[in-house]
């Protein structure tokens, strides 16, 4: 906007917020899933570099379980699912479709990490990844600089962009270890509420009052 000549004083970034409640509500639920995606089925979200982090770490755990909570258009799940034909990996991913609500956290807060590969030099901010990471998993992702600037303190671990295999490592030694806690990405809770979120959006309509 900036660079389209609107005023920087008029101009004013207050972010997105997460259903802390519902993150509360939800105890402890027993690990069923070995690793999530919550997203658009949709190539810029990175999908098909999960399929081959799926693939190496099926090597040494061949039960290994990746769950897809999401929805896309047709052309492109039939891609994603023939290239999991290809890979052999029928057995090793579910199809959650999309859910929402207390039974969407019961879900995250079920699963032993969380997978957000996104590629996409659009990618604001990553709702779902924030979700998880708050809930308590170990969350793995591309260095994004978006990324970068939220999770200054190892709340998630990076990898280089397009490098499944460096990712593949990393879960691999997450699950060697069986650590599946998050404790710096729980104190991250209370910072994205959408209160605060309402708060700021509520300063900026005031500044914007008193300049105009």
């Amino acid at each position: 906007l900036i660079k389209h000549h609107f005023s920087s004083q008029k101009v004013f970034l207050t972010g997105n917020g997460i259903e802390i409640e519902q993150i509360e509500q939800v105890p402890n639920q027993k690990k069923q899933i070995d690793a999530l995606f919550i997203g658009r089925i949709n190539e810029t979200k990175g999908i098909f570099d999960m399929l081959k982090v799926l693939s190496i770490i099926k090597q040494q755990f061949p039960k290994f379980t990746l769950a897809i909570m999401g929805d896309g258009d047709d052309a492109t799940k039939n891609k994603f699912k023939k290239e999991i034909e290809k890979l052999n990996l029928q057995s090793n991913v579910k199809f959650l479709g999309y859910i929402s609500g207390i039974k969407k956290f019961q879900i995250i807060k079920s699963s032993r990490c969380f997978w957000f590969l996104s590629v996409s030099p659009s990618e604001s901010f990553g709702i779902a990844l924030m979700e998880a990471v708050s809930s308590g998993l170990p969350a793995f992702t591309y260095n994004l600089p978006v990324f970068k600037k939220i999770y200054q303190h190892q709340e998630v671990t990076f990898s280089p962009i397009h490098r499944p295999d460096i990712v593949a490592k990393k879960v691999i030694k997450l699950f060697q270890s069986k650590k599946f806690s998050n404790k710096n990405g729980t104190k991250l809770l209370g910072k994205y509420s959408w209160e605060n979120i309402a708060l700021l959006e509520n300063q900026a309509i005031t500044k914007l009052l008193r300049c105009c």
